[in-house]
């Protein structure tokens, strides 16, 4: 096993799973991902890569900060990816 395949599993390990989850589901972390301006951002920004370990392990699940927005979805596209007319 390489040693990037190694630092892949560590990266989706379950544990850095459920603290991701918690990051996305985060009061603060969400409205900084929605309104990318305020208090809440700036308090995200300061404290993401170098206090908070539920950003950080965010950030390596997700490979995307946690003050940046979310991807939208399409509207014709469902969840599961199926048309919706």
């Amino acid at each position: 096993m390489s040693d990037s395949d190694r630092l892949v599993k560590i990266k989706r390990s379950g544990w850095t799973s459920t603290l991701a989850s918690f990051c996305l589901h985060c009061a603060v972390c969400k409205r900084a991902r929605q309104r990318q301006g305020g208090l809440a951002f700036r308090i995200v920004l300061l404290v993401e890569e170098r206090l908070c370990p539920f950003c950080r392990a965010y950030a390596s699940f997700y490979g995307r900060k946690a003050h940046e927005p979310l991807p939208e979805l399409d509207p014709q596209v469902g969840a599961n990816g199926a048309f919706v007319p």
